[in-house]
């Protein structure tokens, strides 16, 4: 039995060194994780054309901005900033907004320890949510025509505490839209044919926040009578914020970066490490 625990001590004196190395070795490499953006955005500088009147960049996104809304009876962490990308497609520009609050607390205190653990190896700390908006505009007409964004299922509340996405889709043809709600699996779940898309101002798409992790829905200016809108600030997103703010991970929509399967692990192991040695950084 002695020579037996003296093997098992031998073997781990020699496990030790290698496991440390691998260990700092992962933590080295998640530390310097970065996940460029991989498709072609336009730059800050550069100009749209909508029919004959030209926008920056910033103009594009303030003009088609959309107004989110909360109900007053609801409590949410406060609205951040709303990051801007623009990308140029032969016929359209496609904008896609992405909404960050500071957080997102989930209505049972455990769970919302547990995911906030989870939310901070994955995505990186102090906590942020961030929800996506996109939108394609007619380059000729300035027409809105198609919309992506998530919701909550039919069944939920807004304090559900488990929360399915589904993934809407609007597309215009001829002079209707028809919005598809998909299932994270990609299975149709409904389908709507007319449906009105209500804007204030002739561009802005109107949302309500519908669930405490800020799923979104479509609303009128009538249903927003008893909410208060959050504000935004709009920010560009620049290269360097797309990495240090991890949106290779966080890319939503149909523009999105893909990491490594090692990278991808190194980093959630750095985010973890992180977690544990420095908290979640809410306030």
């Amino acid at each position: 039995m002695k020579i037996k625990n003296t093997s098992y001590k031998a073997i781990l004196q020699k496990s030790i060194l290698p496991l440390i190395i691998v260990a700092l070795l992962t933590l080295l490499l998640g530390i310097n994780a970065c996940t460029p953006r991989q498709y072609a955005v336009m730059q800050q500088t550069e100009k749209a054309q909508i029919a004959e009147q030209y926008y920056s960049l910033a103009q594009l996104a303030q003009q088609y901005e959309p107004y989110i809304y909360l109900d007053t009876n609801r409590v949410s962490p406060p609205a951040v900033c709303n990051w801007y990308e623009v990308i140029e497609q032969p016929n359209n520009y496609v904008l896609v907004y992405h909404l960050e609050w500071r957080d997102e607390i989930a209505p049972n205190p455990l769970l919302d320890y547990l995911y906030g653990i989870y939310r901070g190896a994955v995505y990186g700390v102090p906590l942020k949510d961030v929800e996506y908006i996109q939108l394609t505009i007619e380059k000729k007409t300035g027409s809105i025509l198609a919309v992506k964004f998530e919701t909550n299922t039919p069944q939920s509340q807004y304090d559900t505490n488990l929360q399915a996405h589904h993934y809407v889709s609007i597309f215009k043809t001829s002079n209707n839209y028809f919005k598809v709600i998909k299932d994270g699996k990609g299975a149709i779940v409904k389908e709507e044919i007319p449906i009105q898309l209500m804007l204030a101002d002739d561009t802005h798409l109107l949302f309500n926040i519908s669930t405490w992790n800020h799923l979104l829905q479509l609303s009128t200016i009538a249903s927003n009578a008893q909410a208060q809108q959050q504000i935004f600030p709009l920010q560009y997103l620049d290269d360097t914020t797309y990495v240090t703010d991890n949106y290779a991970r966080k890319g939503q929509g149909d523009f999105k970066s893909e990491e490594t399967g090692l990278v991808k692990w190194s980093a959630s192991f750095y985010g973890l490490f992180k977690v544990i040695f420095k908290g979640l950084g809410r306030e």
